[in-house]
């Protein structure tokens, strides 16, 4: 081999050597940047966990509270109904008593007239009796 294809060889050598020189910077350059989306992506996700794990617990608390409000309810419903039977109570009892006065009214009436009657009676046979002896 001559000095010349030497030289050459070198040359071609460390142009081969610069360009895997630079290969290598791009690659390493490529994998700082996916290294840092790599991160970037575990802080999101670790984020996204902790809201997820948050979310979970406001949603634990709002059925904790549908809970109590479905129980409240469910007592009001009941009490609604114990007043509305005491309140049809109430109304027949009411009713009953109405009829009752009714009945007593009329029989009053009926009394009143039979002593005005009864009264009137007696007034007559009293002054035809007294009107006899004099």
């Amino acid at each position: 081999m001559t000095v010349k294809e030497i030289k050459q060889q070198r040359d071609e050598i460390s142009k081969q050597r610069d360009d895997l020189a630079r290969q290598l910077t791009d690659v390493m350059h490529k994998l700082e940047i996916e290294i840092r989306k790599r991160e970037d992506v575990e802080k999101a996700s670790l984020r996204h966990i902790g809201e997820i794990e948050k979310l979970k617990a406001e949603i634990s608390e709002y059925e904790s509270q549908l809970m109590m409000l479905r129980r409240h309810n469910d007592e009001l419903d009941t009490q609604l109904k114990t007043s509305q039977a005491k309140i049809t109570t109430l109304e027949n009892s009411l009713s009953s008593a109405q009829k009752e006065i009714t009945k007593l009214t009329e029989l009053n009436s009926k009394l009143q007239m039979e002593k005005n009657e009864i009264m009137r009676l007696v007034k007559l046979y009293f002054s035809s009796n007294f009107q006899k002896f004099m």
